[in-house]
């Protein structure tokens, strides 16, 4: 048979698809882990500390007689003009403070996302990579449900696209990723608050876009699968099981969904249901012969002769 599963090709689409579901699943927990992490630093109040001089502390001051210089200076700029500010120099409204320090909480959730987002992206490169290589094997070795597998690497390209911080790679790009740093999520946090960002664009990419990728990524190794399925030998009696019951659920067929069509499955493939033991036949009941209709009776009737034996 020409697209017949064959041996080595099953090997490796089994290997790939593990790998699949590894990455997929990694990519998923990572993004949860940052929607938790951007939670906690855009909607909570623990993520910053002001240090302030303890209770009762005297400010201390160190006095210096004024030299000779800083008398002339003092008198020149008594006659000079006062000059404007230089608006460059201004200090932005949303800046941080100078005695604002990062809390233990906020920490945790810095280092949680900084490392969220790089076994992200590692997780999103190896997806990617691993579709690629399946759409090689299966169009490779003519296995029935390739589309599929290119269906699911395209999909892996776009959570790729997703997950890549572009404005680190390409400084003249604004979109600057899905998977964010933790400093990142700070510096967007106070751009919100300073009006600087839309509502629409802030909360879609911080919260939309993650569940639309996990959504993505539950869905591309879901295709993956059923794109290899009929490329991978069968081993194990479960997994024949999964494929005949796949089989009559797609056709929805009346006869093929009967017991006795099913029973004659079961039989074929040497799985018969245990049917109880036949019930031990009855022993016919003993007759007495009637001495009147017997052939040996000797009894005769009148008018019959006795016939020589």
């Amino acid at each position: 048979m020409a697209n017949a599963p064959r041996p080595h090709i099953s090997h490796a689409l089994q290997h790939l698809r593990a790998g699949v579901y590894g990455a997929a699943g990694v990519l998923m927990v990572t993004l949860l882990i940052q929607l938790l992490c951007w939670t906690v630093i855009h909607f909570g109040a623990t993520e910053t500390q002001t240090l302030e001089p303890a209770a009762g502390a005297g400010q201390t001051a160190v006095v210096q007689a004024p030299t000779r210089a800083d008398k002339d200076a003092a008198a020149e700029s008594a006659v000079t003009q006062t000059a404007e500010p230089d608006p460059a120099l201004a200090v932005a409204d949303n800046a941080p403070s100078i005695n604002e320090v990062p809390t233990g909480v906020g920490l945790v959730m810095h280092r949680l996302a900084d490392t969220s987002q790089i076994i992200g992206i590692v997780a999103s490169v190896a997806l990617l990579v691993l579709m690629m290589q399946g759409v090689a094997v299966a169009g490779g070795g003519g296995v029935p449900g390739v589309e599929m597998v290119v269906t699911a690497s395209t999909w892996a390209l776009v959570l790729f696209a997703l997950a890549l911080p572009w404005s680190g790679v390409l400084p003249e790009v604004t979109f600057s990723g899905v998977l964010r740093s933790g400093q990142a999520m700070s510096d967007g946090a106070r751009q919100y608050a300073a009006k600087d960002l839309s509502a629409a664009g802030y909360f879609g990419v911080r919260v939309l876009l993650p569940f639309l990728m996990m959504g993505g990524a539950f869905a591309c190794a879901l295709r993956f699968r059923a794109g290899v399925k009929r490329g991978i030998i069968v081993t194990h009696a479960s997994m024949l099981d999964e494929q005949l019951e796949a089989e009559l659920r797609k056709r929805k067929v009346g006869e093929g969904m009967t017991p006795r069509s099913v029973g004659a499955l079961n039989s074929a493939i040497g799985e018969a249901p245990a049917t109880p033991p036949p019930p031990p036949p009855m022993a016919a009941p003993a007759t007495v012969p009637n001495p009147a209709t017997s052939p040996m009776s000797t009894n005769y009737g009148p008018g019959q002769a006795k016939r020589p034996i």
